[in-house]
């Protein structure tokens, strides 16, 4: 027998995924667009999942991403996946936990060290070409406080819309 939340956090997963994979049917958009738009809506569904469901296993949908995005080629390194994946899920847990409250805000700062971090040692221990690391680098650093504090904003606004939505079909 499934459970509601597991349908509700499929359900997620499938349009996040579907929003990471715009990058792959519009290549023209720029890079720096893609991250801070896409990235943005990325991080409101994987706050509403959390919130949606009510369920800490909701979170593995932040290990399914990076890891479609590196078969997707739009993640270089594989061992990002690990990174990110980890980043994600604290960044969806801690988000989760901490709603509505200010504290929330300090996910997307605790997940951009994390990135920067795993992203600096990951460059080390591939021995990298220093215009390859300064590239990752960027994108796992500021950006990311950006399109995660975007994202939580955004999962914040929505969500009465969607509860009020959900009551007004049953």
């Amino acid at each position: 027998m499934s459970h509601p939340f597991f349908i509700r956090a499929a359900l997620f997963l499938a349009i996040a995924i579907i929003v990471q994979s715009l990058r792959l049917v519009f290549p023209f958009i720029p890079a720096p667009v893609n991250q801070f738009v896409l990235g943005s809506i990325i991080n409101m569904l994987m706050v509403l999942a959390m919130l949606m469901t009510g369920n800490a296993w909701t979170a593995a949908i932040g290990l399914v991403l990076p890891l479609v995005a590196f078969l997707t080629g739009q993640l270089p390194l594989a061992p990002m996946i690990i990174v990110v994946g980890i980043g994600n899920v604290i960044y969806m847990v801690l988000a989760w936990r901490l709603f509505p409250r200010k504290a929330m805000y300090a996910a997307p700062i605790l997940k951009t060290l994390l990135l920067f971090l795993g992203a600096k040692a990951v460059i080390s221990m591939l021995e990298l070409p220093e215009s390859v690391a300064n590239v990752i680098t960027l994108m796992m650093s500021w950006p990311q406080i950006v399109t995660g504090t975007i994202g939580i904003i955004a999962a914040k606004k929505l969500l009465p819309r969607i509860n009020q939505f959900r009551k007004s079909i049953t």
